[in-house]
């Protein structure tokens, strides 16, 4: 926060954007008991940017809803108990601590679920220790009175592949109560402008990390200032290592550098070596009715595309044991991920060989 302070602030990135939109629908969809596929198609504008409720979107989205309703019915509370899109405070910790809950309920069970929508398909977000999370959680439990014995955080996020979409994590009150101390001890040493920095997977997500000294250092640790790029193959494989930290953060300040560029090239500014172009676009029908009627009649059917629905979809109509036989997962090969992200671990082609040998 210090340091984001000395930056000029960002703007919002179309990602961040789409998330918004995503979250728009979802709660529309839990305030009026609808399905996702009911805006398909719909136009949804948020910061300059439109979006179209296309088939992916509802897909997605309709993993959350579902996680929610389900957890609902599994608990006998009435989905109209569902709290949505609602703003809380923490003024006891600072006076301008706040933020805005997805959703959440309060089972008669004793327990509080608090569900948090990540739309981002890029960055896994794990629920485990998340202080974001726990501060949601914070939340929901003093807007309940802190009745509940045992508060769920659980984080719907479909569209990261090879991970369960649905992720949860039980803490007590008493572990809440401990949070509540942590957390007023952090704002504290913000207040007194505490300048210890550390270094995460937050830090791709800070608008200060090109003045963060520790992320500098973190830097040059594996890349020495004035140093060519070291050949991948000639490197060790505790440096490769080091770089994989970093790869993600580096490359998406480096996206953020060139966002403010393109920002500041729009307005006149000269970026030497680089210039404007206008971006490439698919033809579009101006108005799909007057070309209806401009070519429906003597061309007929010829006009248009029959296209089948997708699994999801057509589940919902035949059921899903009908479609089990005609769907399947494809293979879309490996990737490369932290050894904390979920998912059982394959073998490479040197642990084969070696088998074989």
């Amino acid at each position: 926060m210090l340091l984001e302070e000395q930056c000029p602030a960002q703007a919002t990135s179309k990602y961040a954007a789409e998330g918004t939109a995503a979250h728009e629908i979802a709660a529309l969809c839990l305030k009026r008991g609808e399905n996702a596929d009911s805006y398909f198609g719909e136009v949804v504008e948020v910061d300059d940017e439109k979006f179209t409720v296309d088939d992916d979107m509802t897909k997605n989205i309709q993993v959350y809803l579902d996680t929610i309703r389900a957890d609902m019915d599994a608990d006998g509370v009435p989905h109209s108990e569902l709290k949505t899109e609602h703003a809380f405070e923490l003024k006891y910790i600072h006076p301008d601590l706040y933020g805005t809950l997805d959703a959440y309920y309060t089972s008669p069970f004793g327990k509080l679920r608090v569900y948090d929508l990540k739309y981002g398909r890029g960055t896994f977000v794990d629920v485990v220790e998340n202080t974001q999370l726990l501060t949601y959680g914070l939340g929901a439990w003093d807007e309940t009175d802190r009745a509940a014995e045992e508060i769920e955080s659980v984080i719907v996020q479909p569209r990261y592949e090879g991970e369960d979409p649905v992720r949860r994590c039980v803490s007590t009150a008493e572990q809440l109560a401990e949070f509540t101390v942590t957390l007023r001890k952090a704002v504290k040493r913000v207040e007194v402008k505490d300048q210890t920095l550390l270094t995460g997977s937050w830090c791709k997500f800070c608008n200060g990390i090109s003045i963060c000294k520790a992320k500098k250092e973190e830097i040059f640790s594996v890349v020495p200032v004035k140093q060519a790029l070291p050949e991948p193959s000639l490197m060790a494989i505790d440096r490769i290592v080091k770089v994989l930290k970093l790869s993600d953060t580096i490359s998406e300040w480096a996206a953020t550098v060139h966002a403010h560029a393109e920002s500041l090239a729009k307005t006149g500014v000269n970026i030497p070596g680089y210039k404007l172009v206008a971006k490439k676009g698919h033809r579009r029908w101006i108005d799909e009715i007057a070309v209806e009627n401009a070519f429906e009649a003597q061309y007929a059917e010829s006009i248009y595309e029959k296209k089948l629905k997708s699994p999801a979809k057509l589940e919902k109509i035949v059921g899903k044991d009908e479609i089990a036989e005609y769907v399947e997962i494809p293979d879309n090969g490996v990737q490369l991920v932290p050894e904390t992200a979920k998912g059982e671990a394959i073998k490479g082609s040197a642990d084969v060989f070696k088998k074989l040998t």
